[in-house]
């Protein structure tokens, strides 16, 4: 679902958080979900039963009625149409933890399993690589399968995940030609996560490697705007490391400053946060 902590408040009618959460995070006041819908939205489609003054509240705060959904549609649409809304019960099942993200989705953990299942029964090739991608390779050691193609795929795993490692160690290490070398030999590469679900952008800043930065945004600009794990990209961790200058330079090379993560916050509020401290 991708919701925030916004959405979440606004479908359990917690008006005190609500307000709270529009006092304290203005800016995840228009973020979407994955359906593109955001809390206004949602109180929109409430509005029939108790969500008049949500609907309120969220305007006065300065929610956009003119955001339009991954179906093209603005709140005012769902006042007269119908939407399913999640129930309590689904929000505080798939939702637990505080930390405003969900348990069960595709990074989760039932949710890798589940995805990694389906693949090994359907004979699913290109859902096997993305696992590995997302770093969930490890799981699918010691895994069989009817599909011939799939075993194939499984017997080559492990020297995969070694080409993996080899890349990201080139990263942290600096070593602009290996990192080049692996690049060359499979660009897909470059949307591999590590363990802790860093993508190598991601990796490079935390690495200080300013040389493999500068060959990824010359040559690879196309995922400057990916997310690890989190929801962030790399502009949310120069961002959160306070570097003004490489921001500036992120943002240059094509980096969205208006992108939210998991937490349906901007790269700004945390540049923002790093000045205060």
């Amino acid at each position: 679902m991708g919701m925030t902590p916004l959405h979440k408040a606004v479908l359990l009618r917690k008006n005190k958080i609500v307000a709270f959460l529009i006092e304290k995070f203005p800016e995840t006041i228009n973020a979407k979900n994955k359906s593109g819908l955001t809390a206004l939205h949602y109180a929109a489609a409430m509005s029939r039963k108790d969500g008049q003054q949500m609907y309120k509240m969220l305007l006065q705060a300065g929610a956009d009625p003119k955001v339009r959904d991954s179906h093209g549609r603005t709140p005012d649409y769902y006042k007269t149409h119908l939407i399913t809304l999640p129930s309590k019960t689904m929000m505080k099942s798939r939702h637990t933890g505080g930390r405003g993200t969900e348990t069960l989705n595709r990074y989760s953990k039932q949710g890798v399993l589940e995805r990694m299942t389906a693949a090994l029964q359907r004979g699913d090739i290109d859902l096997l690589h993305d696992l590995v991608l997302e770093g969930h390779g490890k799981h699918l050691l010691g895994k069989t399968s009817w599909h011939d193609d799939v075993k194939n795929f499984l017997k080559e795993l492990p020297t995969y995940l070694n080409n993996i490692q080899s890349f990201h160690d080139a990263i942290k290490n600096g070593d602009v030609e290996r990192v080049r070398e692996h690049v060359s030999s499979n660009e897909k590469l470059m949307k591999s996560r590590d363990d802790m679900g860093s993508l190598p952008l991601h990796i490079a800043v935390t690495s200080d490697q300013s040389e493999v930065l500068d060959y990824f945004l010359r040559n690879h600009s196309n995922v400057l705007n990916c997310k690890d794990s989190k929801g962030k990209t790399v502009l949310h961790i120069a961002s959160q490391r306070g570097d003004h200058e490489l921001c500036k330079r992120l943002k240059q090379a094509g980096a969205d400053p208006k992108i939210l993560d998991q937490k349906g916050r901007t790269a700004d509020f945390y540049l923002q946060s790093s000045k205060a401290e």
